[in-house]
């Protein structure tokens, strides 16, 4: 959804056999984005995410949300925490929107819930950090609305605020170096201790001993 005033940089359709330019289709193994990690030591890693990778990640989201049109995803991430891939390309790829917030509406809990309002969003994707001060903020945020929470530890007294407020509560794990999420757990308001869920799609889980 792009809003009044936004830059737009060639609004006509888009057709291939007149560009000058010759067709690129990138392989599967081909790196799809690079993104950098403070890993184990503290010094920043570049991770490079390939397309097959980033592909299967967003067939499973996408899946998993039952995303498709009718679906507004409203996007609070900066670019620069991969998660934010998944709230730009899961709507893109399914013929659902996407609502991009911009930063003083994301700061602020009372505008995002407005944002939210405004574009009728349907899903919406935050740290356990954010979706604690929007709920503080605007309760009324959630209603109707599916709540996906990751890149931090759940707590279960916000799980269960969560679970009973919105239409829908789903809690994602995984390091950046598997691509984004690796697990999700539909959660219902239980009182107890928020699990991560079931592997996604061709991704298998290991319990190892400490390394």
């Amino acid at each position: 959804v792009i809003r009044p005033g936004h830059p737009v940089l060639d609004p006509g359709p888009y057709d291939a056999s007149t560009s000058g330019l010759p067709g690129i289709t990138p392989a599967p193994e081909a790196a799809a984005y690079v993104i950098h990690t403070s890993g184990s030591t503290g010094n920043p890693k570049g991770v490079v995410i390939s397309h097959r990778a980033l592909a299967n990640l967003l067939d499973a989201i996408a899946e998993s949300l039952g995303s498709g049109p009718g679906h507004r995803l409203l996007a609070v991430t900066t670019v620069s925490f991969d998660i934010a891939a998944l709230e730009l390309f899961v709507p893109l790829v399914t013929g659902a929107a996407v609502v991009l917030a911009e930063r003083e509406e994301v700061l602020d809990p009372l505008l995002l819930s407005a944002l939210a309002e405004r574009t009728a969003a349907t899903h919406l994707q935050a740290t356990p950090s954010l979706w604690r001060g929007i709920i503080d903020a605007a309760p009324g945020l959630l209603d109707g609305l599916c709540v996906m929470s990751g890149g931090e530890p759940l707590p279960a007294d916000l799980a269960e605020r969560l679970a009973t407020g919105g239409a829908r509560l789903l809690n994602l794990y995984g390091p950046t170096e598997t691509t984004i999420w690796s697990t999700a757990a539909d959660l219902a308001p239980e009182g107890r201790a928020p699990h991560v869920g079931r592997a996604l799609r061709n991704t298998t889980l290991r319990v190892l001993d400490t390394w």
